[in-house]
């Protein structure tokens, strides 16, 4: 186990932490771990260093060898695969916790966005979003109703069998899955308005802005909402190499928007909060 989260060990098992985390790029030796941890702004004392690395070599998690220098050999500590696996399972753990911690937070941003795009009857809805939202389009669908139409387009295929149980649940018989192979082959200017829930950041999604243009008849708007990229924070170069199909932690609004207004979109309206961004623009063209 990577972490030992009892009360006696719970020092020890964010200094095992640490240690991994330092050595995904780097071969140190002790003193330089111990050096890197006072930057970190952590006090520990070679009682506590030794004992933590010897219990992760005994793990597996790390290797050791020894590196000639004048005076005498140098220790040095290397992270094996099975060190890099244990620490990418348990940032994945942490991530999954926050993301349930964050679930109420977001499904009200949402709501906010779906405020936002003025839903009316008998509109037609392309949504884009990748993630389970079933909460807020179970709002959404009904102001639309019986003569509106909603497309979701599963971008994720793990969520497809899941999604078909939900319409069938529901009985939505105006709501419709496809897959983004399927995509081309729909009408332009079709729709009327086209949600792009958290999905923007992640790989794969770029061509969703040109697709979506040409998918929106004139004056019909889009509606994005996204984490917000932190220059220069933490997570912009290390949470990426922990989540699979992600190499970005947000989107740049002032980039995002230029290359929508080259799209023929004006902004109309933009809410944040904490680091997330809700922006409805319309299509002028």
């Amino acid at each position: 186990m990577l972490l030992d989260m009892s009360v006696r060990d719970s020092r020890l098992g964010w200094l095992q932490q640490y240690i991994l985390t330092f050595l995904w790029n780097n071969d140190m030796y002790g003193l330089e771990i111990q050096r890197n941890l006072r930057f970190k702004g952590e006090t520990v004392g070679t009682g506590q260093l030794y004992p933590a690395l010897n219990k992760l070599e005994e793990n597996g998690a790390i290797e050791s060898y020894l590196k000639a220098r004048v005076g005498a050999d140098r220790k040095y500590y290397k992270l094996t695969d099975s060190g890099k696996k244990m620490l990418l399972d348990h940032m994945r753990g942490l991530l999954v916790f926050f993301e349930l911690m964050g679930i109420e937070h977001l499904t009200e941003r949402y709501r906010e966005a779906v405020q936002m795009a003025n839903l009316i009857p008998g509109q037609r809805v392309i949504d884009f979003s990748n993630h389970n939202i079933e909460k807020i389009r179970e709002e959404y669908i009904p102001i639309i109703g019986s003569d509106g139409e909603t497309t979701i387009i599963t971008l994720d295929e793990s969520l497809t069998a899941a999604l078909e149980d939900w319409i069938n649940y529901e009985k939505l018989e105006k709501v419709k899955i496809i897959t983004p192979d399927m995509v081309s082959s729909l009408p332009d200017a079709s729709f009327d308005v086209a949600f792009v829930l958290s999905v923007l950041h992640e790989d794969g999604a770029e061509w969703i802005p040109e697709e979506a243009s040409r998918l929106l008849r004139k004056g019909g708007r889009l509606v994005i909402a996204d984490l917000i990229i932190q220059y220069e924070d933490w997570r912009t170069g290390f949470l990426p190499k922990f989540i699979p199909g992600v190499s970005r932690t947000g989107i740049d609004p002032k980039l995002l928007e230029q290359r929508l207004t080259d799209l023929g979109y004006m902004l109309e309206k933009e809410e944040t909060w904490h680091g997330f961004i809700v922006q409805t623009y319309v299509k002028t063209v």
